[in-house]
């Protein structure tokens, strides 16, 4: 083995390391981002029924859009299927009016 091996060997692998360490720093901005997103989505969720009918028309119709895979309606009964990650909405108490319990 000789010098001038050795440091390209060396060069290549500090290359190597500060691209991994790059990477790992955007996943963790990303990961935050993600939290960030999902509890304005929960913040959003939350007071939907109280501004919901306060909004523009053009955002009622894209809301089901935004929501919904999949609805239909026929016998008088309406089905839907929820896009991820709101089928978690599958699972929401529905009856008395009042908000999902808080974990």
């Amino acid at each position: 083995m000789t010098d001038e091996f050795d440091n390209r060997v060396l060069r290549q692998w500090r290359d190597e390391r500060n691209r991994v360490l790059r990477d790992m720093d955007s996943l963790n901005m990303a990961e935050d981002d993600l939290i960030d997103d999902g509890i304005a989505l929960m913040d959003i969720a939350r007071d939907a029924r109280g501004g919901f009918p306060r909004q523009p028309l053009a955002i009622k119709q894209r809301t089901p859009n935004l929501l919904l895979s999949n609805a239909t309606y026929a016998g008088g009964e309406l089905s839907v299927e929820f896009r991820k990650p709101f089928e978690c909405l599958v699972d929401f108490p529905t009856g008395g009016g009042g908000n999902p319990p808080r974990p």
